[in-house]
């Protein structure tokens, strides 16, 4: 995604599988590959979103797909471009449900992607040019050859601002448990098979 800005950063979004199991679509679109993109939002998601359904009823559009996570873009669009990271931590603590790992870029905010995950992982890196992201390590294997970092975790239940400004990558984290009563019940439910 090229920005119009001169001086904003290049973001690029790229998908390693071509059709994960719980995104199965018989009659195949380019619509239902990944990233979507709902003006002014673009995602990648990895997970599932439990109450994509939900979320239609109560007016929020899919981006041309039945695939589950289209309808994340309109969700995220709902922000305010100035949105802060505990806005987009009440809209993932309020809105969805399901598990995720997640990038946003909205494109109101061309210096800013947003990561957000919950048990899902995130791994960034830091390299020239700029700063990689994948759901597992091993996708920025090619990156980190010639980086001075290995691929770190971004922390689990969290959400990440990074700004990207002159070559300068800053990093924001809050948690996904801010403001929230955490549950310290637990159920375990074993199955010899």
């Amino acid at each position: 995604i090229r920005s119009q800005i001169v001086g904003v950063p290049t973001v690029a979004f790229g998908i390693v599988r071509a059709e994960p199991t719980t995104e199965w679509v018989q009659e195949k679109r380019t619509t239902d590959a990944q990233p979507f993109f709902s003006g002014p939002c673009w995602i990648a998601h990895n997970g599932t979103i439990a109450n994509d359904k939900e979320l239609v009823q109560m007016g929020y559009e899919k981006a041309g797909s039945e695939v589950d996570s289209a309808v994340l873009p309109s969700v995220f669009g709902r922000l305010p471009p100035s949105a802060t990271i505990p806005e987009f931590v009440r809209v993932l603590q309020e809105t969805i449900i399901g598990s995720y790992a997640l990038l946003l870029y909205d494109e109101r905010s061309p210096r800013r992607l947003v990561a957000a995950a919950n048990y899902k992982p995130i791994y960034s890196l830091l390299a020239e040019p700029g700063v990689f992201l994948a759901s597992q390590p091993h996708y920025l294997a090619p990156v980190s050859r010639s980086a001075w970092t290995e691929p770190s975790p971004l922390p689990p239940y969290s959400v990440t601002e990074l700004t990207l400004m002159s070559g300068v990558v800053g990093r924001t984290t809050c948690s996904l448990y801010t403001n929230k009563v955490r549950n310290t019940r637990v159920l375990v439910v074993a199955s010899g098979g």
